[in-house]
């Protein structure tokens, strides 16, 4: 019962981001896919961290600003990493590489910062053990994702 209720809100909290990325988007199949994957991770993260109904209510608000921020941030690195790519193919002068491959590793290093902001926000929102724990629901929900795509044997 506990568990529902801490679903119900914590969905109900997200429900405003995932009609938001679905107005935004231009694909609605990848748009499904979003909203499909976000419930999945509101799910196992809920249950991973055993969060209250009081702690889901000002957890995942702060999260998902967390996690707007580290999307932004590896999009950029991706970025980066295109253009100092295409440097390379296109056979830029090395200075010109140098500059593209300084541009990406200054988002590398935006991005582990903005990934090791996580604590720091989330302090004085829940138990530092639950934040562990949210570490741990991240590196955990990219297998059970991985898992899921793998082919069935």
């Amino acid at each position: 019962m506990r568990k529902t209720l801490i679903l119900i809100i914590s969905t109900m909290l997200l429900i405003p981001a995932a009609m938001n990325a679905q107005q935004h988007g231009k694909d609605k199949d990848h748009n499904g896919f979003k909203e499909k994957m976000l419930a999945e991770k509101i799910a196992y993260f809920t249950t991973e961290l055993n969060l209250t109904p009081e702690e889901a209510q000002v957890f995942w608000p702060v999260y998902n600003s967390f996690a707007e921020k580290k999307d932004k941030a590896w999009k950029e690195v991706r970025h980066a990493f295109k253009d100092m790519d295409n440097a390379i193919k296109e056979g830029k002068d090395s200075k010109e590489v140098e500059q593209k491959m300084k541009v990406y590793e200054e988002a590398l290093k935006n991005a582990h910062k903005v990934e090791l902001s996580m604590s720091t926000l989330l302090k004085g929102v829940i138990p530092v053990e639950k934040i562990a724990k949210a570490y741990m629901a991240e590196e955990g929900f990219k297998r059970h994702l991985l898992h899921k795509l793998q082919p069935k044997k």
